[in-house]
């Protein structure tokens, strides 16, 4: 009787860790769009280009008071110096969330004009 009690205990624990970890997964899926600031996405462009200015598309976000703005989409002017130096106005990011959970980062959805 006693081994069958700690079954039904032990399925029930197991089957509870699996509800919770599964509704807190479900915030954070990767791949799916998320809000970030102007200064988050400059740095995340940053590691790639030698500089790059991003501006929040208003339709895609929530203005509000510095530092509450929020975007999920921007428009950038990126820069690359060197050998292959060119710079690309006008072109569109969109802030996606990643994996491990906390870290986002970007897609190109509209690539602009560059000039080398």
């Amino acid at each position: 009787m006693k081994g069958k009690w700690f079954v039904i205990c032990l399925v029930t624990l197991v089957a509870g860790l699996g509800l919770v970890a599964g509704a807190s997964a479900g915030s954070w899926i990767p791949g799916t769009p998320t809000m970030v600031s102007e200064d988050e996405m400059d740095s995340l462009l940053e590691q790639t280009y030698d500089s790059a200015f991003c501006q929040g598309v208003s339709r895609f976000g929530k203005k509000g008071e510095f530092p509450d703005e929020v975007y999920v989409v921007f428009d950038c002017t990126i820069q690359r110096r060197g050998a292959t130096s060119y710079t690309c106005y006008d072109r569109r990011y969109k802030a996606i969330k990643k994996s491990p959970r906390g870290y986002f980062g970007s897609r190109v959805i509209y690539n602009g004009k560059c000039y080398y």
